[in-house]
């Protein structure tokens, strides 16, 4: 697929069973720029499911290495024993526990190249870093 896929677009349930993401001979082929998964989650206040979106914001138009790496929560469901729980202070609490996370794993793990990422040259990129390592309080 060198010099001849620029843009592909994965969607679907159980993606990490694919062979090309489960494979890690492939990994160094592959190149995301956003991930959006489901956890479930328990904070002190609440307990439910999310939508996580992992994201390098315009890399996959501009290869930029410098955009900086952001987080976000775009779904949040409470479950029903927790309906009196403010949403919005809850999304504030994940969002604080995934942050604390963040900047270290991204120090770790960042790809720093001399030259903007091509399609042909990605042999300098890190190993992929594994979700538990990530977001351990996240199922």
């Amino acid at each position: 697929m060198e010099d001849t896929v620029t843009d592909f677009t994965v969607r679907g349930d159980a993606l990490q069973n694919i062979f090309f993401i489960k494979g890690r001979d492939y990994h160094r082929f592959i190149l995301f720029h956003f991930i959006e998964a489901k956890f479930k989650f328990a904070t002190s206040t609440a307990q439910g499911a999310c939508s996580i979106a992992f994201e390098f914001p315009g890399f996959g138009s501009k290869k930029d290495t410098n955009i900086e790496f952001e987080v976000n929560i775009s779904s949040l469901a409470l479950d029903a024993s927790c309906s009196e729980a403010n949403k919005t202070a809850v999304k504030a609490e994940l969002l604080r526990q995934i942050n604390g996370y963040k900047l270290p794993q991204f120090e770790k793990h960042k790809f720093r190249p001399a030259e903007p990422v091509t399609a042909v040259d990605r042999s300098g990129l890190p190993a992929p870093v594994p979700a538990a390592d990530f977001l351990p309080g996240l199922a």
